[in-house]
């Protein structure tokens, strides 16, 4: 039996020494059959189990409540970490499948059954027909009925991992692909009611169970590796950082997984205002002496910022330049225009004067048109040469 180190004192106080002792449990289901570190606690129904390629292989066959159990010799203690190497060659109805740590009686090392369930028992479940579909039952000391709750695991069609940390406090499941250093699941399970009682002792036990109706065809159960990791844990950290959002309890986390940053659209490290809409290599440049028209045109047909530039006006009146946020050449008279500048007579206008400091957005794409009055639909042309255009854009 394993039990985790303490040292009982005089004054009925317990004192676990500081290191990192642990008892550590295995099997990797070498030989050609099972090891003496199980034994055979039920056996309904014919279901078969077999040891070889350094695998266990169950399989339920089809007999309905047909029922199988094997359980470790091998007693635990709270807290400690059940991993389980696990694969189905499917998921059907009436398959149970249990990967659990079940009370045992002190004297006699059997499971104590309450009822048709067992007291004191974590429980991993797969009995979906999805293969991303698994449980978490735990019950707790004279628990009525198990709490069980359902989530996604990594699926179960391949080799998976599947990890359950029992604690004093809480049962903690998670999964991921097993022989990877890919992450584990993004979901997992935690019980913190219902707790399996820390006082008492454990056994691991694999239980593959057929319902009442007959399954449909005969699904194999793999599993290539279980071990256990029974240690006595040394708690440390910041006082009362339990998990709330107080700014004085928090602590540091890593973040492991970014998403790709787009070259040209985001600043690292910026300690100023820039504009950056898409990966360019410099500031572009308009340049457009007007026409005897209404000189619409076209600056870029996708997303862009206008930062800057230079109008003149060499006429006597007072010309109004007009901008649009179109993928296509404005239309003067038919668009409406989503700033509209007024360029005074015989002078200029400087745009990054108007302009915020990271310049002015156009979603769909950068237009202008230049016409003789300010009338968003107004569409009077003006003279040849009578306004001279510079942009500066990205």
């Amino acid at each position: 039996m394993i039990r985790n180190p303490a040292i009982h004192l005089a004054d009925d106080t317990y004192f676990a020494p500081v290191g990192s002792t642990m008892n550590k449990w295995s099997d990797d289901f070498g030989g050609a059959s099972l090891s003496d570190k199980w034994e055979v606690a039920l056996d309904v129904g014919g279901m078969v189990a077999a040891v070889g390629s350094s695998n266990l292989t169950v399989t339920m066959g089809t007999t309905a409540n047909a029922e199988l159990h094997l359980l470790s010799r091998q007693v635990f203690t709270s807290p400690f970490d059940l991993l389980t190497s696990l694969m189905m060659s499917q998921r059907i109805a009436n398959n149970s499948v249990y990967i659990e740590a079940v009370e045992v009686d002190p004297d006699t090392k059997n499971p104590i059954a309450v009822g048709a369930d067992w007291s004191n028992r974590a429980s991993i479940l797969l009995d979906s027909t999805v293969v991303t579909t698994g449980k978490l039952e735990t019950v707790g000391d004279s628990s009525p009925a198990a709490l069980q709750t359902s989530s996604t695991i990594t699926t179960t069609a391949a080799l998976v991992d599947l990890l359950m940390e029992i604690r004093p406090q809480d049962v903690f499941v998670t999964s991921g692909p097993s022989n990877s250093t890919a992450a584990k699941a993004a979901t997992g399970h935690r019980h913190s009611s219902q707790v399996p009682d820390p006082n008492k002792l454990y056994k691991v036990r694999l239980r593959f169970k057929n319902g009442a109706v007959a399954p449909a065809s005969s699904t194999v159960v793999t599993i290539g590796r279980i071990s256990v990791v029974d240690v006595q844990e040394l708690s440390v950290e910041i006082a009362s950082g339990r998990g709330d959002a107080t700014p004085g309890k928090q602590v540091p986390v890593t973040v492991t997984t970014l998403p790709a940053l787009i070259a040209g659209t985001a600043l690292i490290g910026a300690v100023a205002s820039q504009a950056v809409t898409s990966p360019v290599s410099g500031t572009l440049t308009h340049k457009l002496i007007a026409a005897a028209t209404t000189n619409a045109t076209l600056v870029k047909t996708a997303a862009s910022k206008l930062i800057g530039g230079y109008l003149f006006n060499s006429s006597a009146a007072v010309k109004y330049f007009k901008l649009f946020n179109k993928a296509t050449a404005p239309v003067p008279g038919t668009d409406t225009p989503v700033l509209t500048f007024a360029i005074p007579a015989g002078g200029g206008l400087p745009l990054a004067s108007i302009l915020s400091d990271t310049g002015h957005s156009f979603t769909l794409g950068l237009g202008y048109s230049i016409t003789g009055l300010p009338a968003d639909l107004d569409n009077t042309a003006v003279a040849a040469g009578d306004v001279i255009v510079n942009l500066l854009y990205v």
